[in-house]
């Protein structure tokens, strides 16, 4: 059982920069929903989800992250790396850049090992070419990737989440190397409009078999 060891905020992200949803009274039990970020971890509290610190939490039973199977669970398991630090060449839930979360994401699905090469252009060369199997998309779709770049370069990828938005990692550079870094540049996973960049290239939808 995890427990509130004093009276705690429980905010709308991952840091005291979120709003505060509502106060978790001490002594309180909390169910843990998913992995931590920067020793916050997602909870839900009295119907409300949210973000508190680890630092004041007792029994910490945090949640396996197992492969999530169907269209379902994948949208689920994609909406949990929203607000995850840009960290340059991040492959794990302490940071993302934006091939990393289409490699972390696919692992956890199910879809791919760990190691495959998701790299932009690595992927829209596949896509584009043949190689890899799947789709070209003239709408958004749910998983689809969208790739965004100049001729044949994709420098950007993001996943498609429905048929007007995706979710990337957004912000960074390879400077952003550190955590620290992305929060002060607002450098995260987050929520975008498709055509938030003007530099689209394409949609493909990869052989999930949903």
């Amino acid at each position: 059982m995890t427990t509130t060891t004093t009276q705690l905020n429980l905010r709308g992200g991952w840091s005291t920069n979120y709003p505060v949803l509502l106060t978790i009274p001490k002594g309180a039990s909390v169910t843990v929903t998913g992995a931590a970020h920067d020793d916050w971890y997602p909870v839900a509290y009295s119907g409300k989800t949210g973000w508190v610190s680890g630092k004041y939490l007792s029994g910490i039973a945090e949640l396996p992250v197992s492969p999530a199977t169907g269209k379902a669970s994948a949208r689920a398991a994609l909406l949990s790396y929203l607000h995850i630090s840009y960290i340059w060449g991040g492959q794990s839930r302490s940071g993302l850049d934006c091939s990393g979360l289409v490699g972390v994401w696919w692992v956890e699905i199910g879809f791919r090992e760990k190691g495959f090469d998701t790299t932009a252009d690595k992927l829209f060369d596949g896509y584009r070419s043949g190689a890899l199997p799947g789709r070209k998309l003239d709408n958004p779709e749910f998983g689809a990737l969208a790739f965004y770049g100049s001729g044949t370069n994709a420098g950007h990828v993001a996943v498609c989440y429905d048929d007007v938005t995706v979710i990337g990692a957004n912000g960074g550079a390879k400077s952003m190397d550190t955590a620290a870094k992305a929060r002060a540049k607002g450098a995260c996973v987050r929520l975008d409009k498709v055509d938030y960049r003007k530099d689209l290239l394409g949609i493909w939808m990869p052989s999930y078999g949903w």
